[in-house]
C-alpha cells in the first residue's frame, strides 16, 4: 500500500518539476496575472498536478489501510 502512495507522491513531484523544467511553461507561469488562473492550461496542469500530489500525502498518512495512520493520528501530524 506505501509503495502504491509512494509512487503518486514522487510521480506527482516528478510531474511538478518537468512542468517547471518546461521554459515556456515556467516563463507562463511566471508572468500569469492574479485572476486569470482560470484562462490557463498550464496553470490548471499544475493545479491537477498539485492535487494529485495532496491526496497521495493525506492517503499515505491517513488512508484506512495505512500503517502510518495510527501514528498520524495520535501524533497530531494533520
Amino acid at each position: 500500500m506505501l509503495a502504491r502512495h509512494a509512487r503518486e507522491v514522487f510521480g506527482s513531484y516528478d510531474d511538478f518539476l518537468g512542468l517547471l523544467n518546461d521554459e515556456q511553461k515556467r516563463d507562463h507561469l511566471d508572468t500569469l496575472n492574479p485572476g486569470h488562473e482560470s484562462d490557463s492550461k498550464v496553470f490548471s496542469e499544475a493545479r491537477k498536478i498539485r492535487h494529485r500530489f495532496r491526496l497521495a500525502i493525506q492517503d499515505t498518512f491517513t488512508a484506512e489501510n495505512s500503517p502510518l495512520r495510527e501514528h498520524s493520528v495520535s501524533k497530531g501530524i494533520f
